[in-house]
């Protein structure tokens, strides 16, 4: 498989949104609006956008709603950095484009640290670039339950 990661233009908002709303349901998945708000890395093969990967600038060790709402926090002389979303075309999973995604937002990242939430099934995973483990987290999205990760650029390195 021939990919490139990149940093996403304007004209790859859309795509991004389509692929949002194909890997998460209706309760979960990000408007077009909020995913324009992001940083948006992405994937693609054949010119084909195949997953991509966003985030906001922070200074919270603790992601909560407010992040998740058309007008989220961003404060863009901070130390952190929100991993709002990731998402991968069903065809393309399990090929290392998530991870591939996740490592070079955190590689290009000149923050200190990065949080996240995730679901219960996902902790291992995150685990494995070097996400730590914080407690439930105050996110409710699609009333489920969600983990708050941080990851520390400087103890990674």
């Amino acid at each position: 498989m021939d990919w490139e990661i990149r940093r996403a233009s304007e004209n790859d908002l859309e795509a991004i949104a389509k692929l949002e709303a194909t890997c998460f349901p209706p309760s979960e998945a990000d408007s077009l609006e909020m995913i324009a708000a992001r940083s948006n890395m992405i994937a693609v093969v054949d010119g084909r956008i195949v997953g991509y990967i966003n985030a906001l600038s922070t200074s919270s060790a603790r992601l909560d709603n407010r992040f998740y709402s058309p007008k989220p926090p961003i404060e863009q002389n901070s130390d952190g950095l929100a991993l709002m979303s990731i998402g991968v075309d069903p065809n393309f999973r399990r090929r290392g484009v998530a991870a591939k995604l996740l490592s070079e937002m955190l590689r290009q990242s000149q923050k200190k640290f990065a949080v996240l939430v995730c679901k219960q099934e996902k902790i291992d995973y995150y685990s494995r670039f070097g996400f730590q483990y914080v407690g439930i987290s105050a996110v409710t999205l699609g009333n489920q339950q969600w983990h708050d990760m941080i990851f520390y650029k400087d103890r990674s390195e």
